[in-house]
């Protein structure tokens, strides 16, 4: 239809990552499985190289982010079962990969293709699968270029840490109070980088500056929305991200009317 937007392949691969819903991290670890084998331009994954590609995502960022995978933080996710296991040796590398082949991605390889609880949007446009079997990749997956698979995979990464931040997040002990400055002074914490949040902001913000609307340029901040010391939180719902020349002057712009 005339005038109606078209999305690209790589507008509905940012979909799943930005906005599937995500009960667990594992949209997270196959998609940057997927991107591995695109780069390596394979057709057909056999399910034991996709099972052992995937252990390895979940190997590598669990050495470093000791962080809960799951919004249930008091339970281990089979993945984190799985590795826990390979790690204190009470499983071999093999009946590791068998494990994840079976119970690791009984569930996100039918529901990754999916934004929201919308299944249509994305069909099955980058895969399709013979459970047990293999995994079939399909054109646009394989089409994306190296600096389309850069780009996409730091979107994954930030996605994945604000996953985590949220998980561990929701097994915090939040006092209630009536003042909203009260209630986020007394569960705040210390400052962190807000480096890491660049890509995910970037998707979510269309590559535009929060304040004049225009494209991104190199020089680019991460600020909250308000002072930091308003508010003492870091979570992406107080993070924007600006060109330089945009920054500096709202800050105090908005610390008046936050106050007045």
């Amino acid at each position: 239809m005339e005038g109606k937007k078209r999305f690209t392949s790589i507008d509905k691969w940012k979909g799943i990552i930005l906005f599937g819903l995500n009960a667990a991290t594992y949209k997270m670890a196959l998609a940057n499985a997927l991107l591995d084998f695109s780069a390596r331009g394979m057709n057909e994954v056999q399910w034991d190289e996709l099972s052992e590609s995937f252990l390895r995502q979940y190997q590598t960022r669990l050495e470093t982010a000791n962080m809960p995978q799951q919004g249930n933080p008091s339970r281990l996710t089979r993945m984190e079962g799985i590795v826990k296991s390979l790690r204190s040796g009470a499983i071999t590398h093999t009946a590791a990969v068998d494990e994840v082949g079976i119970e690791g991605l009984d569930n996100v390889i039918p529901r990754f293709q999916t934004i929201g609880r919308d299944k249509r949007i994305v069909g099955d446009l980058f895969y399709e699968f013979d459970f047990g079997k293999k995994l079939i990749l399909k054109d646009p997956l394989l089409a994306f270029s190296d600096q389309d698979r850069e780009e996409l995979r730091e979107e994954i990464i930030a996605r994945w840490s604000l996953l985590e931040r949220a998980f561990s997040i929701s097994a915090s002990d939040f006092e209630l109070a009536n003042d909203i400055r009260e209630t986020y002074l007394v569960a705040g914490y210390d400052r962190t980088s807000l480096t890491g949040n660049v890509p995910f902001l970037s998707g979510y913000q269309g590559n535009t500056c929060f304040y004049c609307s225009e494209a991104l340029t190199k020089d680019v901040h991460v600020d909250h929305v308000l002072p930091r010391q308003v508010l003492c939180h870091d979570g992406i719902w107080f993070c924007r991200m600006a060109n330089a020349t945009c920054s500096n002057p709202i800050g105090l712009w908005g610390l008046i009317l936050f106050t007045s």
